[in-house]
């Protein structure tokens, strides 16, 4: 048998949204990334980038090594903060990921390029470019991210 509930006034309503408001509160003041998490992720990158440069086996085994590295840093994170919040999901997030995406595989395609013509200078000076990237562009898109989860986007 079914009871029929009044519907839900105003005051409740509110309640509920102020509610919701305070967790998205919680959880963005509880995605604050650890001082050594873009540094690590920017060495990986950085890796990944001079990777072609390294004679075989070894840029195989530093493809591996970064895979997992990056694997790591995630579980981390999500230890530390309870969850995982992508940057391509929040709309002024979204921005900053792309500007990094297209950073590192700008980068990548370089370091591709010089390690082809065997310029080793230019393929290390392309990965450091990647590494800085991520030390620069992570910071603004973690704060990308924590405004737009408070801002409900």
């Amino acid at each position: 048998m079914e009871s029929q509930l009044p519907p839900p006034g105003p005051a409740s309503a509110r309640d509920a949204l102020d509610s919701i408001t305070e967790t998205r509160a919680r959880i963005a003041d509880r995605l604050v990334t650890p001082r050594w998490y873009h540094p690590i992720l920017g060495a990986i990158l950085g890796a990944i980038v001079l990777s072609p440069s390294i004679p075989r086996p070894w840029n195989t085994i530093v493809i591996a090594l970064a895979a997992a590295g990056i694997a790591l840093l995630v579980q981390s994170y999500r230890r530390r903060t309870g969850v995982w919040v992508g940057g391509f999901s929040l709309p002024r997030a979204r921005r900053w990921a792309w500007l990094l995406a297209i950073v590192a595989v700008g980068c990548f395609l370089v370091g591709l390029a010089a390690a082809d013509a065997h310029n080793y200078l230019v393929a290390a000076v392309a990965a450091g470019v990647a590494a800085v990237a991520v030390m620069v562009i992570g910071p603004r898109s973690d704060a990308a991210v924590r405004a737009d989860l408070r801002r409900g986007e």
